[in-house]
């Protein structure tokens, strides 16, 4: 051709032989596409169904999926009861219980000072030490379900 173009000619069975080959091509894509979609929604039922045996069924091989985790802060408590910095490091991963003496002492011997950032400082530079320990506990991943109510006790607890 004189614009640089080259004239194709296909018979009617050149053609017929490209229609079956189009359509034998996008039925294997259809298949290959309903069989991933079926095999990710199997995965997704056996992963849903494993979770709410895991939450229902507690073993000895599949601990149960909420850890409790109990902060007692007393200001009358002797230094020889007060948790230490293993123990509360401890009870943050696995839960448990630790016992904190209410002063800012207290606090550095069972916590250190890393605390201290998990507080609101006023104008002088002064926290509420119960608020900050709270959000550092909370920052490891515990969730606060009761606090004291009844002014009795000064134990909160978390679960993870």
């Amino acid at each position: 051709m004189e614009d640089g173009r080259d004239e194709v000619k296909l018979d009617e069975l050149d053609i017929r032989h490209i229609r079956q080959s189009i359509e034998s091509s996008s039925s294997k894509g259809a298949i290959l596409f309903i069989v991933f979609l079926l095999l990710l929604l199997t995965a997704g039922i056996g992963y849903l169904c494993f979770n709410t045996y895991r939450e229902t069924h507690s073993t000895e091989t599949m601990d149960s999926i909420k850890r409790v985790l109990v902060v007692s802060i007393e200001s009358d408590i002797a230094d020889s009861d007060r948790s230490d910095k293993t123990q509360v490091t401890n009870a943050l991963e696995n839960g448990g219980m630790v016992r904190l003496k209410n002063t800012s002492e207290g606090y550095e011997y069972s916590l250190g000072t890393g605390y201290k950032k998990y507080g609101a400082n006023d104008s002088n530079g002064y926290i509420w030490l119960n608020g900050a320990v709270l959000n550092y506990v909370a920052s490891r991943g515990w969730t606060l379900v009761q606090g004291p109510s009844s002014g009795l006790s000064r134990e909160y607890y978390f679960v993870k």
